[in-house]
């Protein structure tokens, strides 16, 4: 059992300390069990104060990662997902984005986001007769939430693509038919 170092401890504090222990171990006690006790709860206890850290920071991970917002992915997929795209059809698919998309659903949490979401983006360039826009902005959504689904932390954020709930063609149809419609009324009306 250690009682301290010469010179750093003097010799008269080192004898006192010898005995100390003789007498401890006289009286039926185990100083250097008692040590090793002692040195192993301070063990278990750090490792405690670790695992409590590291939940912590799972936490406060967890947290952060569900309050990322359909802005937050679109800055994660554009740069990956354009990259074999002409500079001018990049710039166009982030345009269409934060034009059509990113006003009303851009501050939306990922795991907030409904079909609805998407639908209303959508039916409201139909109805605005811009039916390419409205389906490229479909597929192009789509094409995101697939990438994300592939992806922590974004995989973990939804359990089903909420792009694949809109059904594309129906809206499109509808568009069109109302586009025809229109057409048609303003011709009779000239």
């Amino acid at each position: 059992m250690p009682l301290g170092a010469w010179p750093r401890v003097t010799l008269a504090a080192i004898r006192l300390q010898l005995d100390e222990t003789k007498l401890r171990v006289q009286r039926g006690g185990d100083p250097a069990g008692q040590r090793k006790l002692i040195t192993n709860k301070l063990k278990v206890e750090k490792a405690q104060v670790v695992q409590q850290q590291h939940e912590l920071a799972d936490r406060e991970r967890q947290h952060a990662e569900s309050q990322l917002t359909v802005e937050a992915m679109i800055e994660a997929w554009h740069p990956e997902a354009m990259v074999d795209t002409i500079p001018d059809g990049a710039r166009a698919v982030r345009r269409m984005f934060e034009l059509h998309l990113s006003p009303d659903a851009g501050n939306t949490r990922v795991v907030d986001v409904t079909p609805g979401d998407i639908r209303r983006a959508v039916r409201t360039l139909i109805d605005a007769g811009k039916i390419s826009t409205g389906i490229s902005l479909h597929m192009y959504t789509n094409a995101m939430f697939v990438w994300a689904g592939r992806r922590k932390p974004w995989r973990l954020l939804f359990e089903a693509n909420p792009v694949e709930d809109v059904d594309i063609e129906q809206h499109a149809a509808c568009g069109l038919s109302g586009l025809v419609r229109a057409r048609s009324r303003r011709r009779r009306n000239h």
